[in-house]
């Protein structure tokens, strides 16, 4: 039973009342969860709606919405306390760390710096599970509180859109199951196959989470 599906990448280009139409037309079955890219060093780019844009997006007061964090400009932002940068990010639903995918740019202590960071920002928080990050992840979800806040993204691609050989089974904590989400490869094309293919690794659990985008075969 999937009961999100969140779609990524919607840009300048887009209506955000487009986004609105759709999230009715897609409630009365599953929440639809609209998640933005930031990523300040390309901001304005395709994939990578302008401030004025989120803006314009945030004052619709959409149910399910998330951010997903690119680069490393934020990083260090959120590192360096910045409060403007925090207080916008706060006010979406969930945010993601895309942190260390393709390059080892931060301590796994920094990591954690930021990840308690945007708690205490009041942010629930996706962590996207990897080769670099997994052991990080699964140590940091059993500290007093996260898991009822933190989700956890399987992603093995790093966001390049590619459909792992098999896909993993929910992620348990310490006896108790994690909000699971899985992306990769996920698309028009693919999804009918692939969920599938999750829903046979979940078993008898509720698959909680599925991520993909419209028109693309990346997460």
């Amino acid at each position: 039973m999937i009961s999100c599906v969140s779609f990524t990448g919607a840009d300048d280009k887009v209506p955000v009342c487009r986004l609105t139409e759709l999230t009715r037309a897609f409630a009365p079955t599953v929440a639809a969860e609209w998640a933005i890219l930031y990523f300040p060093e390309k901001e304005g780019a395709p994939r990578n709606p302008s401030r004025p844009w989120r803006e314009t997006f945030l004052a619709e007061n959409l149910p399910h919405t998330a951010i997903h964090l690119c680069g490393s400009k934020v990083f260090k932002d959120i590192l360096a306390g910045d409060t403007e940068v925090l207080a916008e990010l706060g006010q979406y639903g969930r945010i993601q760390i895309n942190i260390n995918v393709r390059r080892r740019l931060y301590t796994d202590d920094e990591v954690c710096r930021i990840y308690d960071a945007l708690l205490t920002n009041g942010s629930k928080l996706i962590l996207q599970h990897h080769a670099e990050s997994s052991e990080l992840v699964e140590d940091y979800l059993t500290r007093e509180g996260r898991l009822a806040r933190c989700g956890v993204l399987f992603d093995s691609s790093g966001g390049t859109g590619l459909l792992p050989a098999e896909w993993p089974q929910p992620l348990i904590v310490e006896g108790q199951a994690a909000f699971c989400g899985y992306a990769g490869g996920l698309g028009p094309d693919t999804i009918e196959t692939e969920l599938a293919r999750i829903q046979a690794v979940a078993g008898a659990r509720p698959f909680r989470g599925g991520y993909g985008e419209p028109g693309s075969d990346r997460q």
